[in-house]
């Protein structure tokens, strides 16, 4: 049903846009991230393992499909793509990533190294989590905004700096 509704308004945006000549656009985001992700989310899921693994609460991070890759971006940046389209520009759809893939363990072994832990041997696949209808690669390309004038200045690692040191304070606040 979320699959069906998100592609109902894209198409029902497209029809207003190409039917009634409305400056309407549509944003397909990709994995869109920050502290206020829910932690269930495996950038908050890792970057929280991290955590309680900085404090020697934890010996590793439990992780499904380790080898999926996917397409990381700040909110920040996401929004402010948002902004550009809601402020005017050429109405159309519009696809919103950073363009960059990782893979969950590049994730992991980066959180880890932010934390100033040896990833070796901290990463974990547990088979009951993997998902059999997982997508390998999940990259997108986000040429039209681009060329709208749109960046997306926040990098990987400042982002995953972020996340992480966020939740190592909280980790620690809730000891």
């Amino acid at each position: 049903p979320y699959g069906v509704a998100k592609a109902a308004a894209h198409f029902a945006v497209r029809f207003v846009r190409q039917a009634h000549g409305a400056a309407a656009s549509n944003l397909i985001l990709y994995m869109t991230e920050s502290p206020r992700r829910r932690p269930t989310f495996v950038l908050r899921k890792i970057t929280r393992s991290v955590a309680a693994i900085a404090c020697g609460d934890a010996e590793h991070i439990v992780l499904g499909n380790a080898e999926a890759v996917r397409d990381f971006s700040h909110a920040r940046d996401v929004a402010a793509a948002a902004k550009l389209l809601a402020l005017g520009a050429t109405a159309g759809d519009y696809v919103c990533a950073s363009g960059q893939g990782r893979s969950i363990r590049e994730l992991a072994e980066a959180a880890c190294r932010i934390a100033g832990l040896d990833p070796a041997g901290r990463i974990r696949v547990d088979s009951t989590l993997l998902r059999t209808n997982d997508i390998p690669s999940l990259v997108g390309n986000a040429g039209a905004l681009r060329r709208l004038g749109w960046s997306s200045p926040t990098s990987f690692e400042e982002l995953l700096r972020e996340v992480f040191e966020h939740d190592l304070r909280e980790y620690r606040a809730q000891r």
